[in-house]
């Protein structure tokens, strides 16, 4: 069946609009479908990315289960390869962020996750996978690879300090961690905080989605603002914290802020994507000053701002 017999079945009519959505940095390809009454939905096109979906389907009917709010799935063709989900609108929180109204939803989207953090994994996919050290060195090793091709440069020497934060990372305890949790992929709907884009959820410290909303590539949280809501999450959460639970945060900062710079770089090596260039001064700037006692790190971070030839803008 083509996708549109699809949907013609799905909504019983031929008239019906097709607007073609503007993607994440995946190779799932979205669009919005407006019915003639005006009802809309979202399509997911996965036939190039058939791995990840019953990653999806299993964590959604977790996050359904836990009332932890994620979009709700409505159709699905499993011979076609198009899912259609509800229509959340793309009213993120970051575009929340930028008109000055965002604060709550900050708030709804820590107690969601903490909900999402004080549960015990029934889910295989993400029971079998983690942020182990093998995980996290690789997404270090990645980014040197592609800062360095980015930037033509060749300097591997921030290498064994990576190494070192990693096995550090690795030895914690782990919780369900969402693993891309940012502003972008936090959906306001009715007043309400809906997480998306959570296909890739397995087992982490739970600094990891922390440190990613807090101190998001893409938005600053003011200092007073960043307290107030990891509080929020300390105060719900019910497991034990370490001793040296702000060391390990640092830690997972560094780690999970120098990963954001590698993926935006090979967005640009890979597929030629200029848009995610612009955050990187904000990354990079956060890593010249948590990295002070990391010498080769820090010495490397510089040596990527020196070597800028009008990449950042």
């Amino acid at each position: 069946m083509s996708m549109q017999s699809y949907i013609n079945s799905f909504l019983k009519t031929s008239d019906f609009k097709t607007q073609k959505l503007a993607g994440d940095a995946g190779s799932r390809v979205y669009y919005r479908l407006t019915d003639h009454e005006n009802k809309t939905y979202i399509l997911m096109d996965y036939s190039d990315d058939q791995k990840s979906i019953n990653d999806f389907l299993d964590i959604q009917n977790l996050l359904t289960k836990n009332q932890i709010s994620c979009p709700k799935i409505i159709s699905h063709s499993k011979e076609d390869k198009l899912l259609i989900i509800e229509d959340l609108t793309d009213y993120s929180l970051e575009e929340a962020f930028n008109e000055n109204k965002y604060f709550k939803y900050y708030e709804q989207a820590i107690l969601n996750l903490t909900k999402l953090h004080n549960l015990n994994s029934s889910v295989e996919v993400i029971s079998s996978r983690a942020f182990d050290y093998e995980k996290l060195f690789w997404e270090a090793e990645f980014a040197i690879k592609h800062l360095n091709s980015l930037f033509e440069i060749s300097d591997t020497s921030a290498t064994k300090e990576l190494s070192e934060i990693c096995k550090s990372l690795s030895s914690l305890p782990k919780v369900i961690c969402h693993r891309d949790f940012h502003s972008r992929n936090i959906i306001i709907k009715n007043d309400q905080a809906y997480f998306i884009d959570f296909q890739d959820a397995r087992m982490g410290p739970w600094q990891y989605d922390v440190v990613s909303l807090l101190h998001d590539s893409y938005i600053s949280l003011s200092i007073d603002e960043t307290d107030k809501l990891l509080k929020l999450y300390l105060k719900n959460i019910n497991f034990k914290l370490l001793d040296n639970w702000k060391d390990s945060y640092r830690l997972q900062l560094i780690q999970r802020t120098f990963k954001a710079c590698g993926s935006f770089a090979s967005l640009k090596n890979l597929k030629g994507t200029d848009r995610y260039l612009e955050y990187l001064p904000i990354c990079l700037n956060l890593l010249r000053k948590e990295t002070h006692d990391f010498k080769n790190l820090n010495k490397y971070i510089t040596n990527i701002c020196d070597s800028d030839k009008g990449i950042i803008k």
